[in-house]
């Protein structure tokens, strides 16, 4: 178990899977621990059936320990299974509703419904309050609520624990976009490329800034 600790913290995820499973093997019905690490390094790996067994047993062994159900709901939601990911996450909320990832997972998975995505991001900040991501998020629900003012002080609020976040300056772009200041939107069209090249294709596709597809300056930012 130590060694795959140490492997999955040097990021050798495939290493540190071959120490927990012999881990698991040598303790099966006591090896939580090795279990659960085991579901977060196929997660890294984005192989979510296996991921998913991996917290289904580890759940299996301590029932009562909640980080085992949000590793279900993660890898639920990435499996389509949304019903099943919102029981497991609300089964971990309810043995320990101290934790934040629970309810950022619930933000994923109900991001459509604007006003309940805010008061899921309520309910994750007040548990962990320097989380920048959650804070871009919320103000990405207030900006498809038209609530203009309260998403860029969410957005300055993200930038401030995280200037270099990407998807702050994307959503920027986006409720500038939308409320018609130009300028401003470019400028964060500029910056979120700056940081993240890959997100250029992103953008040319993005609804929300398409009154800036006939801007030569976004053009020429989100050239391939």
């Amino acid at each position: 178990h130590r060694l795959g600790l140490t492997l999955e913290g040097l990021n050798f995820l495939d290493e540190a899977i071959t120490a927990y499973d012999c881990s698991i093997a040598l303790q099966p019905e006591h090896s939580y621990g090795s279990k659960l690490n085991l579901g977060n390094c196929y997660a890294a790996l984005q192989r979510w059936e296996e991921a998913l067994g991996s917290d289904e047993r580890a759940a299996a062994e301590l029932p009562e320990q909640a980080l085992a159900w949000v590793g279900r709901g993660q890898a639920l939601i990435q499996l389509g299974r949304p019903a099943e990911a919102e029981e497991a996450l609300l089964r971990a909320i309810a043995l320990d509703a101290a934790i934040s990832t629970p309810w950022r997972e619930l933000i994923n998975l109900h991001f459509g419904d604007p006003a309940r995505t805010v008061a899921l991001c309520d309910e994750a900040l007040a548990r962990d309050p320097d989380h920048a991501p959650t804070w871009s998020t919320k103000g990405s629900a207030l900006n498809n609520l038209g609530r203009f003012a309260e998403a860029h002080a969410c957005y300055d609020r993200s930038l401030a624990l995280d200037p270099n976040y990407w998807h702050v300056h994307y959503c920027r772009a986006c409720s500038y976009a939308l409320q018609g200041e130009r300028d401003a939107a470019i400028a964060a069209v500029a910056r979120t490329v700056e940081l993240d090249p890959a997100r250029k294709e992103t953008l040319r596709g993005e609804a929300d800034l398409a009154s800036l597809r006939d801007d030569p300056r976004f053009i020429a930012l989100v050239a391939e």
